[in-house]
């Protein structure tokens, strides 16, 4: 048998089967859930191993009348990072200003220099990496066992 502490402060025992059917549950879901770039341990490419995604940020990426990414593009974003992916975005009026094959052509090749990173608002990033304010409470909820 096999003892292991959980989360919540449990034990859970098991059989030597049990073990070996949850590794192979937890391997299949890693595999599943880190995307189609991922190996078979969950791990994604990172560095210059990483696919390019280009994203043509039309008017409907941004917020009314702003040059503000809506939620939305944020997220996809995000979770196209986290996936492996190194973004691109060209948005739609900075492409409008380009005069012709050769000012595209160059700005295309400065945006595959890009480095993006894993938030495409630096406000963003600094939101969800600070701690809360002393002003601020902050909430965690522990999960009710079921009756």
């Amino acid at each position: 048998f096999y003892r292991e502490r959980l989360l919540d402060g449990d034990e859970e025992v098991l059989t030597e089967e049990e073990k070996q059917e949850k590794q192979e549950i937890l391997k299949e879901l890693t595999r599943r859930l880190s995307g189609p770039l991922a190996d078979e341990h969950g791990n994604v490419p990172t560095g210059k191993d990483r696919p390019i995604a280009i994203e043509v940020d039309g008017p409907s990426h941004f917020y009314a009348n702003s040059q503000r990414y809506t939620a939305y593009t944020k997220l996809k974003h995000r979770l196209l990072t986290r996936m492996g992916y190194k973004v691109l975005h060209v948005p739609y009026f900075e492409w409008r200003r380009l005069r012709g094959a050769k000012e595209r052509e160059e700005y295309m090749r400065a945006k595959l220099q890009e480095e993006p990173t894993e938030w495409l608002d630096p406000e963003d990033e600094k939101y969800y990496s600070m701690p809360p304010d002393d002003d601020e409470e902050e909430t965690s909820y522990k999960p009710q066992a079921t009756p």
